[in-house]
């Protein structure tokens, strides 16, 4: 599980990000729609985080997610970051702080 440390930090740069572009209702539907997905299939988040499953592997599954289900490009920006610092435990609470803490 992550730190509220590292989350609040991810939170808060996504937060300026979006804020920033103006893009804030748009990444908060589409992180809604990805925790939503997640939700309903446990499995795929499990699996984006297991230390068992190959880097390579969870960065296909997140590109074919993507590709199925696309979404702004800060959003994808967003959920790759995560990947790549292996802290997609945080997405189903990641949605909600949009606002500057």
């Amino acid at each position: 599980m992550i730190s509220s440390s590292v989350f609040a930090r991810y939170a808060r740069a996504l937060a300026d990000v979006t804020l920033e572009r103006g893009e804030d209702a748009d990444v908060r539907g589409d992180l809604d729609t990805y925790r939503e997905m997640f939700r309903r299939v446990p499995a795929l988040l499990e699996a984006l985080d297991s230390p068992a499953v190959r880097r390579d592997a969870k960065e296909q599954v997140l590109a074919e997610l993507l590709s199925r289900y696309p979404v702004s490009r800060t959003s994808a920006n967003f959920l790759r970051t995560l990947l790549a610092h292996t802290a997609s435990a945080i997405l189903p609470r990641s949605v909600t702080p949009m606002s500057r803490p």
